[in-house]
């Protein structure tokens, strides 16, 4: 769980990618061979937003930063509901239920992407009841009967031809924007293999490091409007 790593600043940017990651999740097929949800617990379409926002609806996700799987958990969090292991070693099933697990322990409080500024996801009675779930009780959310999607074998887009107006954010390693998302697809242009994701990882920082070096920029690390300008209208990483 992103559990305030940026500051709120940067985070409201963020709105607008999961808008727009979600927007096919929203209506999601039954699953035949599941238990329907608890008449409390939240429908199976809010967690497959959340876990869009969260980790792209990967679950062998392993970020770099301390966080694992498709409900991206800590290991403190992830072992303070029964977890073994590492989450995004875990099957399916099992963070499913894990997740319902800290649902009804602690709400939607754990997860960022949760909160009115992103998603907005709405608690009911089942919300902090504090009430151990069973597997059954959780398979209705998903990944235990439907297999992740995989990312399609075509290659990414490569973004906007012209460039978009500088956003006026410095963005830093763990950031998440969708002004984030218009330079890593353009970056595809240089060869690179972005989804997408609008969140500033190790190929995010390898790639702005690339343009500075590139462009006689400072290489920070970080990309301001130099680095943004350059992807566009400077010279291509070597």
């Amino acid at each position: 769980m992103w559990l305030e790593r940026v500051t709120v600043q940067r985070w409201v940017a963020r709105v607008a990618v999961v808008a727009c990651a979600v927007a096919s999740w929203t209506a999601v097929p039954a699953v035949t061979g599941t238990a329907p949800p608890a008449a409390a617990d939240p429908p199976r379409a809010d967690w497959a937003k959340l876990r869009m926002c969260e980790s792209s609806n990967r679950y062998t996700i392993n970020t770099g930063t301390g966080y694992y799987g498709a409900y991206q958990f800590d290991l403190p969090t992830w072992r303070s509901v029964g977890g073994k292991g590492y989450p995004h070693q875990a099957s399916p099933r099992e963070q499913d239920y894990r997740a319902l697990y800290l649902y009804r322990m602690r709400g939607w409080q754990p997860w960022e992407c949760a909160r009115p500024n992103f998603l907005n996801l709405k608690e009911d009675r089942s919300a902090r009841s504090k009430i151990k779930p069973t597997y059954a009780e959780a398979a209705y959310i998903g990944g235990s009967s439907v297999k992740p999607s995989r990312p399609k074998p075509s290659r990414p887009g490569t973004g906007p031809a012209t460039m978009p107006k500088w956003p006026g954010v410095v963005y830093a390693f763990g950031d998440c924007s969708p002004h984030l998302r218009k330079f890593q697809l353009r970056m595809n242009k240089f060869g690179y293999d972005f989804q997408g994701t609008g969140c500033y990882y190790d190929e995010t920082k390898r790639a702005v490091l690339d343009l500075q070096r590139a462009n006689g920029i400072k290489d920070s690390g970080r990309l301001g409007p130099k680095t943004w300008r350059a992807a566009w209208k400077g010279k291509p990483p070597r």
